[in-house]
This record gives structure tokens, C-alpha cells and sequence, in this order.
């Protein structure tokens, strides 16, 4: 996916292509809608992104537990140092300093698996009454998908640098996929939305 944009020269748009569902322009320049409270049409106009949002954070934690997961498989087999010249070399997982690195990012992003599967499950329950101005969910859903959505990526963002780091040498190779996750992880903290400003919404 790319973002891209399109421009026009001297284009006017016919009135009867306006986009304006809830609110519209009369040929004399009057501005009506069918929702007066402000804050209401407004949660209702962006209520469609919510999807974008939800499925922003489902794509960051399948990322955050395929990077973690490939890192705590190869922790498990890579080995590396012994307690003396006898003994077999210690996996590195083993380390506590190791699974300090990874373990917590791993309940974490499981635990954020629960959470965007429940808010899938509201999203879809509302998607059809998205721009119903009587659907007293609207906003609470822009709520949790703003909450979300920046939470779940930048715990992504977080998940597959460490993970990539506690590869070694590996989490640069193409084998690990490590590169793949991380373009993932990149876009998923700014398209439908910045986190930063999506934050300050919730």
C-alpha cells in the first residue's frame, strides 16, 4: 500500500456529486445538516475510519507476535557461552537478561491480541450504523479505536526492534522477515491517523 494523490486544474465538482450524507450545502450557500450538535456529526463523518483503525491495530499485533515469536524460536536453539570449559553452551533465551528483552513485549502484545479481537467484534457489530445519528456508539467506538490504534502500533514498533536486536546478526537478514514487519510497523503508526494526534482524541 502507498499513499498517492491526485490533482485537478480548473475542475468543478457538479453539486450533485457532493459528498453529503449527513450534512450539505444548499444552492444558495446555506450550510443544514440532519445532525446539529457539532461533536455528534463529527464523530459521525470520521466514525468510518474506525475500521481503518481497528484493522491498523490487528495488523501491529500480528507483526508485534511474529517478530517475538521468531525471536524467542531463535533464542531457544542459539547458543552461546558456557559456565565452564566442560559444560555445554548455554541458549541464550536461558539468559534472564534475554528474557527480560522479549517476555514482557510478548504478554503485552498477547494480551493486546485479546483486546483488538473484542473491539473487532463492537466495530463490526456498529458497521452498518455508522453514520446513524441515533447509534449512541459512534463515539465511544471513535474512543477505543483512537486508543488503540496508537497503543497496539507503538507496542509493535517497540516488539519487532527488540526482537530484531535480540537476533543478533539474523535480525538483518532477509530470512527473518524482520525488515517486513518493520515497514509494517512503520506505516501502521501514522495511516488513519498519527498517533500523536489520535491520542490526544481519546
Amino acid at each position: 500500500m502507498d499513499n498517492g494523490w491526485i490533482q485537478f486544474l480548473n475542475f468543478r465538482i457538479p453539486y450533485d456529486n457532493l459528498l453529503d450524507k449527513v450534512s450539505q450545502v444548499t444552492s444558495e450557500g446555506e450550510f443544514t445538516t440532519t445532525i446539529p450538535k457539532n461533536s455528534k456529526r463529527f464523530a459521525i463523518q470520521i466514525g468510518t475510519l474506525s475500521g481503518g483503525r481497528v484493522l491498523a491495530s490487528s495488523n501491529a499485533v500480528d507483526c508485534s507476535l511474529l517478530a517475538l515469536s521468531t525471536a524467542i524460536r531463535y533464542s531457544s536453539e542459539r547458543k552461546q557461552f558456557s559456565r565452564n570449559k566442560n559444560s555445554p553452551e548455554t541458549a541464550i533465551l536461558d539468559y534472564p537478561l534475554h528474557q527480560s528483552r522479549l517476555f514482557p513485549l510478548f504478554s503485552k502484545s498477547f494480551m493486546t491480541l485479546i483486546s483488538v479481537s473484542k473491539l473487532w467484534k463492537e466495530w463490526i457489530s456498529n458497521a452498518g450504523n455508522l453514520t446513524d445519528s441515533h447509534n449512541k456508539n459512534v463515539e465511544y467506538l471513535h474512543l477505543l479505536t483512537s486508543s488503540m490504534k496508537p497503543a497496539s502500533t507503538w507496542l509493535s514498533a517497540d516488539s519487532v526492534k527488540a526482537a530484531r536486536l535480540a537476533c543478533g546478526g539474523l535480525g538483518f537478514s532477509a530470512y527473518s522477515n524482520f525488515h517486513q514487519y518493520q515497514q509494517v510497523s512503520d506505516v501502521n503508526q501514522t495511516w488513519e491517523g498519527e498517533n500523536y494526534v489520535l491520542i490526544q482524541q481519546a
